[in-house]
């Protein structure tokens, strides 16, 4: 799994090529994983529970949580990598990018391209890249060993 994640911010400003089922939900995974553990941490923090912590480094983690600039910044890094990784993942199902705005329409929007994210690759070449050849994980796991 380290191997999908590691292709995932390899190609995490790429709009070009395709994204496996595989690769396109681990992304999800793990982005939802760091979220709750975000709130977890912030909820820890913000706590009475946070007793057993040095003020000093109380300070620095809230400092750090409700510094806006940085959590700005940090949700436009993952909007952007979202968004391309799901752009990656429709021309792999041989759809348009610009399906993606599909997801603007309320409720129905978002069905369609959950399903839409559902559906196997297609195994022949379409207008947005060739066949993939080989696996982005596995060439990783043999290039890092």
């Amino acid at each position: 799994m380290l191997f999908y994640i590691l292709s995932i911010f390899q190609k995490s400003f790429d709009f070009k090529g395709r994204a496996s089922r595989t690769e396109y939900w681990t992304f999800s995974v793990v982005l939802l994983l760091m979220i709750l553990a975000l709130c977890a941490l912030q909820s820890f923090v913000l706590s009475g529970a946070s007793a057993f912590m040095s003020q000093r480094s109380i300070l620095d983690l809230v400092s750090l949580m409700s510094n806006g600039a940085s959590m700005a910044l940090l949700f436009f890094l993952v909007v952007l990598i979202s968004i391309a990784i799901s752009v990656r993942r429709l021309h792999d199902i041989g759809k348009s990018g610009y399906w993606l705005f599909l997801q603007l329409v309320p409720i129905v929007g978002q069905i369609i391209i959950f399903i839409w994210t559902l559906q196997p690759s297609k195994k022949e070449s379409n207008k947005y890249s060739p066949v993939p050849t080989g696996d982005d994980a596995a060439s990783l796991h043999k290039k890092f060993g």
